[in-house]
C-alpha cells in the first residue's frame, strides 16, 4: 500500500461550527479513509487506554501531534458520562 497520508490529510476540513462532535473529529483525522471505525468503537478503545494509563475522573491531559483531538474528545465524553 502506498503512503497516501498527505493526500488524505489535505482533503480533511472542519467547519467553524460550534457543534463539532467526535464523529467530525474522527473524520478530520482520517479514520473513515481505510476501514471505517465507529465512534462507539473509538470510545471503547479510548476507555481501555484511559484505564491502562490509570486516568482518574477530572484528570487533565495534553495530546500532542495527534490530529484533530478525537482522542481527548472521547476521553472527555467518557469522564463526563461516567
Amino acid at each position: 500500500m502506498e503512503n497516501r497520508w498527505s493526500e488524505i490529510w489535505s482533503k480533511r476540513k472542519l467547519t467553524n461550527d460550534e457543534s463539532i462532535n467526535l464523529e467530525d473529529l474522527m473524520k478530520a483525522d482520517g479514520f473513515d479513509s481505510f476501514k471505517p471505525l465507529s465512534p462507539d468503537d473509538w470510545r471503547e478503545y479510548c476507555s481501555i487506554i484511559s484505564k491502562k494509563l490509570d486516568l482518574k475522573s477530572g484528570s487533565s491531559g495534553y495530546e500532542v501531534g495527534c490530529g484533530a483531538g478525537a482522542f481527548l474528545c472521547a476521553l472527555y465524553e467518557i469522564q463526563r458520562l461516567g
